[in-house]
């Protein structure tokens, strides 16, 4: 019997819940640049504009494609189930098993287990022999406390099994791994990324043709402030208190952007208008806007009671923008250099965040947390390594199903 690896791609499905913005390049990616694999990504629903803003404050469809470049399907639904991607049960698709077999796997990835829709699929890929790869971003900071955190443990011992292979997205999705079990033969590199050309060519632009200076003239903000970033929904855990109080510290004018939206805005804002912080809060922004932005911006922070990874971290480093976060941002771990393209600070720590701001406002006014500083970390971890990664397992994988069929014919 021949390897499948030496006549032909590996075909192999990735199964998602929805398109994510993230994601989308680095598919189109794969397509264009790796001929090793033939690629079709499953999805269970492609959400229309109010479903997609559920969790952003406002309805709205991706300013940047998401479907396109690659080869999709979506998954037939049963008629009247609506989607959300906020609850387990509000993604599922009973017929998921036959739309897998259909596109006829050598490896099928699947992220996790938070939806039913990925339960379904694991569960019919093992039914069918299709070797199926983990790529998630969990860590051991997401254990509950108390009675609860044995029982999170065991489950999540027994769904890992439910894949032959694993991806460790970074240092602490690796720890992740390594607790459960998981073999380091049976693990293989495929580091978080977003598309890095993308953000840096629109960042350099917004920065030479003075689209960042428009931005803050648009939003009432002064030429000569600083202006101090922060990218994400704003919840209690993101903990944007903290991101004003910290700017308030500051011994040189600044303005502090919160760019999202989420329960926790009005108390930020009231806590900018009592400490006499400026703040422009424009709600949720949409990608093309927010490459302007983080071309305009100064810094960006993310002071975050826990993040499993943080891909604006990522964007905001791609676009040669310095970084402040919290120690429990594990994208810190990999992409952070103190001093060098930011700063990683304790949770909660207002002080600690605040002599950070100062220290990148004074370091850029001297030449330092330059954008050459802040690209040189993300370069290397880019579409090319997160693929890489995926083809070696997918050939480790296909070469084990191999001399396991080999087995069973001799």
């Amino acid at each position: 019997m021949t390897d499948l690896t030496s006549t032909r791609p590996l075909r192999v499905t990735v199964v998602m819940t929805h398109p994510i913005q993230y994601f989308s390049p680095w598919f189109r990616w794969i397509t264009e640049c790796a001929p090793e694999l033939a690629l079709t990504v499953l999805y269970a629903a492609v959400p229309n504009a109010e479903q997609q803003g559920r969790g952003y404050g406002t309805a709205f469809q991706w300013d940047v494609p998401v479907l396109d470049g690659y080869r999709y399907e979506v998954c037939e639904r049963p008629e009247g189930k609506a989607f959300t991607d906020d609850a387990f049960w509000g993604v599922d698709v009973p017929g998921v098993g036959e739309m897998i077999a259909r596109t006829r796997p050598d490896v099928a990835l699947v992220a996790g287990w938070h939806s039913a829709f990925q339960v379904r699929a694991l569960l019919a890929c093992r039914r069918r022999r299709i070797p199926t790869i983990y790529r998630g971003d969990s860590t051991l900071a997401m254990a509950p406390r108390g009675w609860r955190r044995g029982v999170w443990s065991v489950r999540t011992w027994l769904l890992l099994r439910l894949f032959r292979g694993w991806l460790s997205v970074g240092t602490q999705a690796h720890e992740y791994l390594r607790h459960f079990g998981i073999p380091e033969e049976k693990m293989a590199s495929s580091p978080h990324s977003v598309d890095h050309a993308w953000f840096a060519e629109r960042a350099a632009v917004g920065r030479k043709a003075g689209a960042g200076l428009a931005w803050r003239h648009a939003h009432g903000i002064p030429v000569d402030d600083f202006v101090v970033l922060f990218v994400g929904r704003l919840l209690e855990k993101k903990r944007p208190l903290d991101a004003v109080r910290a700017v308030a510290r500051l011994s040189v004018p600044a303005t502090l952007v919160l760019a999202g939206a989420g329960p926790a805005r009005d108390e930020a804002v009231q806590e900018g208008k009592t400490l006499g912080v400026r703040i422009v809060a424009p709600g949720f922004v949409n990608q093309q806007e927010l490459a302007v932005l983080y071309g305009g911006a100064d810094v960006l922070l993310l002071p975050s009671m826990r993040e499993t990874w943080g891909l604006v971290v990522n964007e905001a480093l791609a676009s040669g923008l310095p970084c402040v976060v919290s120690e429990s941002v594990a994208a810190g771990i990999d992409l952070i250099q103190d001093g060098v393209n930011g700063w990683r600070v304790p949770v909660g720590d207002v002080g600690a965040i605040a002599r950070a701001l100062s220290s990148i406002q004074v370091g850029r006014a001297g030449g330092r947390f330059g954008v050459a500083d802040c690209e040189a970390t993300v370069l290397h971890r880019g579409f090319g390594e997160a693929t890489a990664g995926l083809v070696s397992m997918c050939r480790m994988l296909s070469k084990a199903e191999t001399r396991s069929m080999q087995s069973v014919v001799s």
